[in-house]
């Protein structure tokens, strides 16, 4: 792969609205891998690190593309160091479900109502466990507005001898009160909250106020350095409705921050860690100076 097919990768993440931030990672880890072991010297020299910043950039909301990114530029101008960062990186990620499925298990009641929000595969694969287990909830799932992403998982719960009820978003304040527990996945988990499908900040006010338990399931990738803010551009106002008036304004954003003190635990393949553990963690994160501007930013409106 020489450097137009890794920037070609990168636009495609970059345009991407329904993958989530795990399996883009990968998919850019595995086009970094392929550009180092192709490009001649010169090339790679040159272009690893304006394509790391470009990758950083493509999905500003997803912390893994930032670590990622920031893992090739610390190992970089090193070839064999760069392509050792992200086949580590992409081994971290792939292998983190199935740890953090075993931990999050413990959440998951016998019986009773789960409620979540968007597709998450690490929500997926312990909801799966925890069926193959013998526990049997209710999975209750919004839609997700714009690109309902919900009804993907609330068909594989389906498919896979789960019950799963698909709400509107509007409709899981309806449902809060007959929650057990509320399991989110996570874009990023920054020092200012959670990164998530827009909606999950207004799931967990409600389940506050209700007394309800909510946990965002992610690896430790999906931890931001300090500093760091997600900005999220404006999507398409086709996704909302069509033949919307002209003097009509449509704001249509993919993702929202939920402060992490709303979070009973951040469960991760290190266990489960309260927001205190989180902040810790994320003072440690050395970045690279190409990509210090990225932080300390203004958030996008949530």
């Amino acid at each position: 792969m020489r450097i137009r097919a890794l920037e070609s990768a990168i636009q495609a993440i970059a345009a991407d609205n329904r993958t989530g931030a795990s399996t883009l990672c990968l998919q850019a880890a595995e086009a970094l891998i392929s550009f180092a072991e192709s490009a001649d010297e010169d090339e790679f020299a040159s272009e690893t690190p304006r394509a790391a910043v470009a990758l950083a950039h493509a999905q500003p909301a997803m912390a893994p593309l930032f670590r990622l990114a920031n893992d090739v530029l610390l190992a970089a101008p090193d070839r064999r160091r760069v392509v050792d960062a992200c086949r580590a990186f992409a081994a971290r990620v792939n292998g983190s479900d199935a740890v953090i499925a075993r931990t999050a298990q413990t959440l998951v009641p016998a019986s009773g109502v789960i409620l979540t929000h968007s597709f998450s595969r690490t929500v997926l694969t312990t909801l799966l466990a925890a069926h193959r287990n013998g526990k049997h909830p209710r999975v209750v799932a919004t839609e997700s507005r714009p690109v309902g992403e919900g009804l993907a998982l609330a068909r594989t719960l389906a498919d896979a001898g789960m019950e799963a009820v698909l709400i509107v978003d509007a409709a899981a304040g309806r449902w809060i009160a007959d929650t057990t527990v509320i399991l989110v996945g996570a874009d990023a988990v920054a020092d200012d909250g959670v990164v998530n499908k827009i909606g999950t900040s207004l799931i967990a006010r409600a389940a506050a106020a209700c007394g309800r338990p909510v946990y965002s399931l992610c690896s430790t990738e999906k931890l931001a350095p300090a500093g760091f803010r997600h900005r999220d551009a404006a999507r398409p106002a086709q996704e909302v409705g069509r033949d919307i008036p002209r003097n009509v304004t449509v704001w249509n954003y993919y993702f929202d921050s939920t402060p992490l003190d709303l979070f009973s635990g951040i469960v991760t393949e290190e266990g489960i860690l309260k927001p205190e553990d989180v902040r810790r963690r994320m003072a440690q994160i050395e970045v690279h100076a190409a990509l210090r501007p990225m932080l300390d930013s203004e958030p996008a409106p949530s």
